[in-house]
């Protein structure tokens, strides 16, 4: 006759905090105490970044491209208010949000975005620009213009959003949701390079923007050079001008 061979259930991980209950009920002393508590915070820190990371990975596959309708001097934009609105579904359902703080040093304006989960942890991206003079703008209007600026792009870097210019293909998606996603990441991890090509761009200062552009690799450099027809983070105008005399005499 064959053995019935019993098998345990798995019991699962006990957690920080239950050795912590525990600890306390079996009255250890205030240095072990002090050890468990701060393995919790560990604990809870490790935890809120996967939720975290798992958060933005469902927020970007479920986030198409936003398109830019808004017609600026030299190109196409989304506004603010735009993005806003296409990404709240999406937010919302991930147990995300943001917000912005700013300060200002001399003509310098610095944003900051926090996206924050609804786990509690929160990550950050910030930029800093010169008030926005261009178009005969008074003192508060610059300001205003570069803040909006600011927010706008650090937005779309913390959570990896592309935004591209209306199609005429019937509403068919140009990219698929996986190619998307990849590129919604390399744009991410690449945030501040973009950032100072794209500011150096604005203000015609051709050399730091060509040396922000080769702090990138070949094959990132490749993958972002994408039309903004397709999700492309560079505008025509941006393009335009990184193959323009001044930039390939800039050093």
């Amino acid at each position: 006759m064959n053995k019935v061979v019993k098998i345990d259930k798995v019991q699962p991980a006990i957690t920080p905090m239950e050795m912590l209950n525990l600890a306390v009920n079996q009255g250890a002393d205030l240095d072990k105490l002090e050890k468990l508590m701060d393995l919790q915070q560990r604990w809870e820190s490790s935890e809120g970044k996967k939720a975290f990371s798992a958060a933005m990975a469902g927020f970007q596959s479920q986030l198409g491209t936003i398109l830019k309708t808004r017609v600026g001097h030299n190109s196409n934009y989304a506004d603010i208010d735009d993005i806003a609105k296409a990404i709240r579904p999406a937010l919302d359902d991930a147990g995300l949000s943001y917000r912005f703080e700013q300060s200002q040093e001399a003509l310098n304006i610095t944003v900051v975005c926090i996206i924050t989960h609804s786990a509690g942890h929160s990550e950050q991206t910030r930029f800093t620009a010169g008030a926005d003079t261009s178009g005969g703008k008074n003192a508060i209007q610059s300001l205003a213009s570069t803040v909006s600026y600011l927010r706008r792009y650090t937005l779309t870097g913390a959570l990896g959003i592309t935004t591209a210019s209306d199609d005429n293909d019937g509403g068919r998606p140009s990219v698929t949701t996986e190619d998307l996603l990849q590129y919604n990441n390399l744009v991410r991890d690449e945030f501040f390079s973009i950032s100072a090509v794209k500011q150096g761009l604005l203000t015609q200062d051709y050399s730091a923007a060509k040396e922000a552009w080769h702090e990138m690799d070949q094959d990132t450099q490749h993958a972002l050079w994408k039309a903004p027809t397709k999700g492309g983070v560079f505008t025509t105008i941006e393009r335009g001008l990184m193959k323009s005399p001044e930039w390939i005499a800039a050093e």
